[in-house]
């Protein structure tokens, strides 16, 4: 009977001493993991929304200031001087020299026919007034009453 008593204190003091302390150290390793991954997650999230937002800024300069340089030549020119040939060829190319943030530049009137064209695709006295990006300038061209450049993207052709 004492053996067995003995047998039984054994098994409690085991169970005691590495069970109880095993499943311990498991639950807490658990809600360590948990928590690290849910501030990681934060974290992560947190530089994500910052690079996108210092990206959308980056964009946002880099536009405004194509669009600065188009409104400059726009109100520094004629309508008439810019159709003339060379013209636009010459002015692209001096864009470019600068920056080649311009894929191609054009000269259209108010029925969408493209007056001047350089760049890489053959549009000059092409018809875009069907095309989408077009009927969205009319519509900012009929609100300022001006000749607008275009900035063509091979998708938009």
């Amino acid at each position: 009977m004492d053996t067995m008593y003995i047998e039984d204190f054994k098994k409690s003091v085991v169970i005691r001493l590495l069970v109880l302390p095993c499943i311990i150290l498991i639950l807490l390793s658990g809600i360590i993991v948990y928590y690290f991954t849910v501030h990681a997650s934060e974290q992560l999230e947190k530089n994500l929304v910052r690079i996108a937002s210092d990206q959308r800024k980056f964009i946002d300069f880099f536009l405004s200031e194509k669009i600065s340089i188009l409104e400059f030549i726009l109100h520094s020119n004629q309508y008439d001087e810019m159709c003339q040939p060379g013209f636009i060829h010459t002015l692209f190319e001096k864009l470019q020299a600068e920056s080649k943030g311009f894929v191609d530049l054009g000269v259209f009137n108010e029925k969408g026919i493209h007056m001047a064209y350089a760049g890489p695709y053959d549009l000059e006295g092409k018809p875009c007034s069907e095309t989408e990006w077009f009927q969205s300038v009319k519509v900012y061209i009929s609100w300022r009453i001006l000749t607008s450049f275009s900035v063509l993207s091979a998708s938009s052709l």
